[in-house]
């Protein structure tokens, strides 16, 4: 928890710096908001978590006793970009910063990472998908998610 409190001070620190207006990842990136589910059973769920400025993430894969988190994700603005917190479970966290963006995509990197170095998000009707890679591209790894089904 020390780290998050760490980078979500600088992110804030950053953004008051720039002097610019502050985007909204609840509006900017609402296509990623949602449960979304593999047909293997991973989820993906983004939330608003501070509104309208940050989203929340969490990864699961499927358990003998439900769904286990795996990751926890944090979607924050940077004056006029995103910067992406990933908290793999029993990991350190990485920071990944904004490098490209359109209404449908975004993608992170941090080079400095050993793997992944690259995140890419992309919307496609109603299916989301999640990218890791190298900076390069190389050594990709996808996985394609729907809308979780419906709880009863």
């Amino acid at each position: 928890m020390p780290i998050r409190f760490l980078v979500l001070s600088g992110v804030m620190l950053a953004s008051c710096a720039h002097g610019s207006t502050e985007v909204s990842a609840s509006q900017t990136l609402s296509w990623m908001l949602g449960c979304w589910q593999s047909e293997h059973g991973m989820q993906e769920e983004w939330v608003i978590a501070d509104y309208p400025s940050v989203i929340w993430g969490e990864g699961r894969r499927p358990g003998a006793d439900g769904p286990q988190i795996t990751e926890k994700l944090t979607i924050s603005p940077v004056a006029t970009e995103f910067l992406l917190l990933a908290e793999p479970v029993g990991q350190s966290a990485q920071v990944f910063f904004e490098t490209e963006r359109d209404e449908t995509t975004i993608t992170f990197e941090n080079p400095d990472h050993d793997y992944p170095q690259r995140i890419q998000y992309t919307r496609d009707a109603d299916q989301l998908t999640a990218t890791i890679s190298l900076a390069d591209g190389s050594r990709p790894a996808r996985w394609t998610f729907s809308p979780c089904p419906a709880e009863n």
